[in-house]
């Protein structure tokens, strides 16, 4: 491995064992773990760099499950000063299912309905010009409303 990679992955690293820490210490809080809009960026932007590299890992999508729909919020703001292209849609859509795997386990109970992520599949949908990436998004946003279905039928007065 190239010595310039080093001090990268040492960067990555350290910030899964900060994530992973923080989820799993019987001491944090939840302010200051996935409910705190700031963690919930850089879960977000890491794991859309992941995502854009073709991978991911077991602590991201346990984490981006945690947070539901805000993962959009985050993901509006990361790409908002950024002109998107048909090759910036695939991660996306991966950072989207993986966030809209399990609404059971999503901590802040506004963040199970995902119409943020919906608004944003929609938006991406019109900004895709390969028909391909327009099936992806298609199916992504059949899937997030499945997901929805699904659990608002197991938990109708939420």
């Amino acid at each position: 491995m190239p010595n310039n990679r080093r001090p990268f992955l040492a960067t990555r690293l350290f910030g899964y064992v900060c994530i992973a820490t923080s989820s799993l210490s019987p001491f944090a809080s939840r302010a200051q773990t996935l409910s705190d809009k700031n963690v919930q960026m850089a879960v977000v932007q890491m794991a859309l760099k992941d995502a854009e590299q073709g991978s991911y890992n077991g602590i991201m999508v346990k984490a981006l499950g945690r947070i539901g729909d805000a993962t959009a919020v985050a993901l509006t703001k990361i790409l908002a000063d950024k002109p998107i292209s048909d090759a910036d849609i695939p991660p996306i859509l991966l950072v989207v299912r993986l966030s809209q795997g399990s609404l059971e386990g999503v901590e802040e109970t506004t963040d199970r309905n995902p119409s943020t992520t919906l608004y944003l599949l929609h938006s991406l949908s019109q900004a895709a010009k390969d028909p391909k990436i327009v099936a992806s998004i298609e199916e992504t946003t059949a899937y997030v409303k499945s997901q929805r279905v699904t659990y608002f039928k197991m938990h109708p007065n939420e």
